[in-house]
């Protein structure tokens, strides 16, 4: 289960985390999804991402769907999960939010994952 995150709110979430993975998938059939690490910033225009490569800036121009994901800090932690609409600007992109949730794995009181757990924000 999974619990939509207020794009309102995403800033203030996206505080709670160190570094973010924007991850990119070229346009055509072939291409593999290429993964980046990166600490982006959230602005009222959107996340922006800079720093970035050749790979990712060509693959967000082929394909605008991207998916930033920030990694929890414990396993028992949450990962903050972004979809949403890349524009390249130059050397960098600005990603427009779609759908945000909070994930983790659901576990029983011996540490046993049984699905999924998921808090609203």
């Amino acid at each position: 289960m999974s619990v939509l995150v207020e794009l309102d709110k995403l800033a203030d979430t996206a505080a709670d985390f160190d570094l973010a993975y924007l991850i990119t998938v070229g346009g055509d059939a072939g291409s593999g999804a290429h993964v980046l690490a990166i600490t982006p910033e959230i602005t009222g225009d959107g996340i922006v991402c800079g720093g970035l490569g050749r790979h990712s800036l060509g693959n967000a121009t082929a394909n605008a769907n991207v998916t930033l994901v920030w990694a929890p800090a414990a396993a028992t932690d949450y990962s903050l999960i972004v979809d949403g609409e890349a524009a390249v600007d130059g050397e960098q992109i600005v990603v427009t939010p779609r759908k945000a949730i909070l994930h983790r794995p659901a576990r029983d009181p011996s540490g046993a994952r049984t699905g999924n757990d998921c808090q609203p924000v």
